[in-house]
């Protein structure tokens, strides 16, 4: 027993009840955790867990407020007073001072919930470790132990939302669902009488889910015929290994995650591929996406393609084996190994286990791997409850491939790069082409043309290129198993495909007038200067904006640039990262030039990025030519009050919905549909309305029908959500509407800046806040690069000047106001510093 335990029993108000243990003990087993297996101990640093812990309490607690003062983390609430002093000397002092902290939170706010601020004061110190010792609770624990364990318990059937309704998507076989007869394509429209119109995807399968040998009524519809049936919930088996037969005499199998069934899934798949004769000529096995699961099982998968060698094994932070941990795992001989040959196909979002199968393939010379480098996690995590609902992921072990091959923040590489280049109307990006990530340069990468809607008209024909590449390797491969051998025939294919994707390339931008002909020999770095300019922002009546993006290269140097292009990047806007311009050839001594017109989000406020410029050209090495500073933003969102009533009709409410435009662009559309508490016994009889709005009114009405049968309140609690074409959701009001006809009016805090502009030429700003609301102010939040620096409870509104430190470069600031019907806005604006 930890020595400080009992003292905390005889803290002010403590009785020994399991509230009054738990919370310390829950505190001492993630420090004794941490002291006994985590991977690197140098970081167990007790005064920075203690301020990470305080940072996440402060981010949860609307009021609080944390600071650091000679040592010590102080809470303070928002009108000043102090909350209490916190310092710790060791980390066994942690527990007795996170406990104190908890209880003088709690005592300034008795809503508080205890087991949530002791989530938050526990998953806080696991912020100063490593990205993967993280605290893990409640529903995302159930969904990190379903995973792991490969079953769950339930009906056996995955689903999908389209627009407002549920979709079954896929039925385990054998399964209740199966064996009742439940389909893909089925509506699920009700679950043991709550209609699953607008109700969240998360909601309904917590409904599903039950104790195993319970029942459970659902309602499909099939082809406009509705069914009733009655579920007994088992235990079922996640489906995570899918095969099937591909032309030309091979197999595929895709592995979405590792659990402890992996193997034993591989093997009913492979059996079936085997008796179909689709392994004649080999295996594409399928690894992106997969981010990992059970190590043993993982190395297990592996397994079943090698006959000997190390697949893998783990060290702790002194280099040895770590207690509780398998120290090594080596290949078996049993006699049912694969042997035909193999291609793994990878991403970056391959993972952990993902990495350690086709690591360990590729190191033990067994297959060949396409795609990207992948994730880069070589760290294992050991498992620790905390208490009831929350769980510790420490890393206290780094697993190394055959050879000593280390894959923790470098990951696999494969043996054929692939990047993709998506073409849509928001331009050409090169995503994810990162030379220095990948180890290669850029004319090594095999293009994947991805051409949506709006580049030169519909879609064009996507293509699966790597699993295209896999295909044909298998399909032309004389040899054996043998990596050497697949190497040969894997480069040969990766040219032929590469060749095709290039001339779709070319057609492509040839459509924007673009010469996009490769160049023939290597020449060194260009004698080039790019000029890049923004036009101003146009914005379309209904708040759409378009921007168009000026390139100009001038060529300095003897020869001519070929597939030239400008790439831009930014750390802080994804609307720039990866963005392309497209010159193509440029003749010695002349300029070329490339335009992108790119649509551009509502609702964005004036900013202005520092974006990286880069200039590449064909067979040319890349040259960095220094930042831009870009301007953007678009028009405003729609600015709509809605007065809402609802009227008893029966067991029907009718609720009437009008809708006032007060400022900002009109869209062409809105559609309206009403979210329902789970167990309220309210029927959402309508999904949805749609509004075409005519752009020369102002006003416009329309109505939902509810179901009342079981509902016996006054009032309905609900939810109404606004969503516009072009422009997504843009409000979501929480609303209880008497069913005496009585009107709500919902309109959002308003908020605006005077004096905070997109660039500063000091760090020290004072800006001006306005937040105002018909309905009262609740409260007001005002973050800066993510941290807390003003809290206000006005009820009449906010009329005040801040003074706000920011840093140089890039600055966040946003406000977010809750008016006293819990209506939340958000603003955020960007303020560039540069002294």
């Amino acid at each position: 027993m930890w020595a400080w335990a009992p003292a905390l029993l005889a803290l002010s108000g403590w009785c020994p009840s399991a509230e009054a243990v738990e919370p310390p003990l829950a505190f001492g087993r993630l420090i004794e955790r941490l002291h006994e297996v985590y991977f690197d101990p140098d970081a167990l640093n007790a005064e920075e867990m203690l301020w990470h812990a305080a940072v996440r309490l402060e981010r949860d607690v609307p009021w609080l407020f944390v600071a650091r003062d000679d040592g010590e983390v102080v809470l303070r609430h928002h009108d000043q007073s102090l909350v209490g002093r916190y310092t710790v000397a060791t980390t066994s002092d942690l527990p007795e001072v996170l406990t104190r902290m908890l209880e003088d939170v709690h005592s300034r706010d008795g809503a508080l919930d205890r087991r949530a601020l002791r989530v938050a004061l526990l998953g806080g110190m696991t912020d100063t470790f490593d990205r993967f010792t993280r605290v893990v609770a409640d529903d995302a624990l159930d969904r990190f132990k379903t995973r792991l364990s490969g079953t769950l318990t339930g009906v056996g059937a995955t689903m999908r939302r389209s627009k407002r309704e549920v979709i079954i998507v896929g039925v385990v076989p054998g399964a209740p669902a199966d064996v009742a007869g439940l389909r893909p394509g089925d509506r699920l429209t009700a679950v043991d009488g709550v209609s699953t119109l607008n109700l969240p995807l998360k909601d309904v399968v917590q409904r599903i889910k039950g104790p195993e040998g319970t029942s459970v009524r659902v309602v499909t519809s099939r082809a406009g015929t509705s069914r009733t049936t009655t579920l007994v919930r088992r235990t079922v088996v996640v489906p995570n290994v899918r095969g099937r037969s591909l032309e030309g005499g091979m197999g595929y199998i895709h592995i979405s995650h590792i659990s402890k069934r992996t193997v034993n899934n591989l093997y009913g798949e492979l059996a079936s591929l085997l008796e179909e004769g689709a392994m004649d000529r080999g295996l594409v096995l399928d690894l992106r996406g997969n981010s990992g699961g059970s190590m043993k099982q993982s190395a297990r998968v592996a397994d079943v393609f090698v006959k000997q060698g190390l697949l893998l094994r783990t060290s702790g932070s002194d280099g040895g084996p770590v207690k509780g941990l398998v120290h090594r795992i080596d290949a078996r001989d049993n006699g049912l190994e694969i042997t035909s040959p193999v291609v793994v196909l990878i991403d970056r979002a391959s993972a952990s286990g993902a990495e350690i199968i086709a690591g360990a393939l590729k190191t033990l010379r067994r297959a060949v791997l396409i795609g990207e480098r992948t994730y880069g996690k070589g760290a294992v995590q050991l498992l620790t409850r905390l208490e009831p609902g929350v769980q510790l992921n420490v890393t206290a072990a780094e697993y190394r491939l055959a050879g000593d091959t280390a894959v923790h923040e470098i990951g696999v590489h494969p043996d054929v790069t692939l990047g993709k280049v998506r073409l849509d109307a928001s331009g050409i990006r090169y995503l994810d082409w990162d030379p220095e990530r990948e180890g290669t340069s850029w004319d090594a990468f095999v293009p994947v043309v991805d051409e949506r809607s709006g580049w030169r008209g519909e879609a064009g024909l996507r293509t699966d290129v790597a699993l295209e590449l896999g295909r044909r390797v298998l399909e032309r491969h004389d040899g054996g198993p043998s990596r050497l051998s697949l190497l040969e025939t894997l480069r040969d294919e990766a040219s032929v495909i590469g060749g095709e994707q290039e001339s779709l390339l070319v057609e492509a931008l040839a459509a924007r007038e673009v010469d996009w002909q490769p160049a023939v020999v290597r020449l060194p770095q260009p004698e080039a200067r790019v000029a890049l300019e923004v036009a101003p922002v146009v914005v379309d009546a209904d708040g759409r904006a378009r921007v168009r993006v000026d390139a100009q290269v001038t060529n300095d140097g003897p020869t001519d640039l070929y597939r030239t292009l400008v790439r831009l990047s930014s750390e802080h806007f994804g609307f720039w990262d990866d963005l392309v311009v497209p010159v193509g050839r440029v003749a010695s001594g002349s300029v070329g030039s490339g335009t992108l017109e790119l649509q551009l989000a509502a609702g964005v406020q004036p900013r202005t990025d520092r974006v990286a410029v880069q200039l590449l050209a064909h067979q040319r090495p890349t040259m960095t030519v220094g930042t831009s500073e870009l301007h953007v933003q678009s028009g405003d969102l729609p600015d709509l009050a809605l007065d809402v009533d609802a009227r008893q009709q029966g067991q029907e409410a009718v609720a009437e919905v009008a809708i006032r435009h007060l400022g900002g662009p009109i869209p062409e559309a809105l559609e309206l549909f009403f979210v329902a508490p789970e167990d309220e016994g309210i029927q959402l009889l309508d999904a949805a309305t749609r509004l075409e709005l005519d752009p020369e009114q102002t006003s416009w009405s329309t109505s939902l029908r509810l179901g009342l049968d079981g509902f016996s309140g006054e009032a309905l609690p609900l939810k109404l959500v606004v969503e516009a074409d072009g422009l997504g959701e843009l409000h979501a009001f929480e609303v209880t509407l008497p069913l005496s006809g009585e009107r709500r009016t919902l309109r959002p805090p308003r908020i605006r800046w005077e004096g905070l502009g997109e660039t500063s030429p000091t760090t020290n700003v004072s800006p001006h806040l306005f937040v105002d609301d018909e309905d009262g102010i609740g409260h007001v939040l005002v973050w800066v690069n993510e941290r807390k620096v003003a809290y206000f409870d006005a009820a009449g509104g906010i009329d005040t000047t801040l003074d706000v430190l920011l840093e140089q470069g890039n600055n966040t600031v946003s406000v977010t106001a809750v008016d006293a019907m819990g209506h939340a806005e958000r603003l955020t604006r960007s303020v560039w510093v540069d002294r």
